[in-house]
């Protein structure tokens, strides 16, 4: 959720089929001297670093159905002697699918003070920091976010490109034993 920057607002409250609506006017903070070019930009990074988030989110969850999909794909195959090479390539595929995944959240075991702050963290970072902020973006704050958006480029470009070469050889191996696809979900 972004905060209001100060202005006039409307307010709409509906329960069932009733609504009510009242205006409604945010102030801006007495004790802080930004301007309103000041807040603008820093609502409009803040979208931009939202619009990010949900990307990643998103990305995340194309690369998680990837995984599932290729982990019961091994365990329907686990028995089958006439696939074992199908069951070896869904299980080494799943591993550099997980890798990719793994760039983008922290893996949950251990204490989370352990653990490596992926990229979908640092841009909610990045996002509570600008929020909480009363003034404009800084110019740190700027380059931290240009650097995060071309790690996420890269993210996706990788999952991207496993996708075209590595898994759609592998579907196609798939499918000359009469075996379902993995579906992919782009981002």
């Amino acid at each position: 959720n972004i905060l209001a920057p100060p202005g006039r607002y409307t307010v709409t409250m509906r329960v069932g089929d009733r609504s009510q609506s009242q205006p409604l006017r945010v102030l801006p903070d007495p004790d802080v001297a930004s301007t309103a070019a000041d807040l603008a930009a820093q609502q409009a990074m803040l979208v931009e670093v939202g619009n990010d988030i949900a990307s990643a989110t998103v990305l995340n969850s194309s690369i998680e159905n990837v995984r599932t999909q290729l982990r019961l794909l091994g365990e329907r195959v686990a028995n089958d002697a006439q696939n074992t090479d199908v069951k070896t390539q869904s299980g080494a595929l799943e591993q550099r699918f997980s890798a990719l995944a793994d760039t983008l959240v922290q893996p949950l075991p251990g204490p989370f003070y352990e653990r490596a702050v992926k990229l979908i963290t640092r841009l909610q970072y990045l996002a509570t920091h600008l929020q909480t902020s009363d003034y404009g973006p800084t110019d740190q704050a700027r380059e931290s976010h240009e650097f995060l958006r071309g790690q996420l480029h890269l993210v996706r470009t990788e999952f991207d490109t496993r996708v075209r070469t590595e898994l759609s050889v592998f579907n196609e191996l798939l499918r000359r034993r009469g075996l379902l696809p993995i579906v992919v979900r782009q981002p």
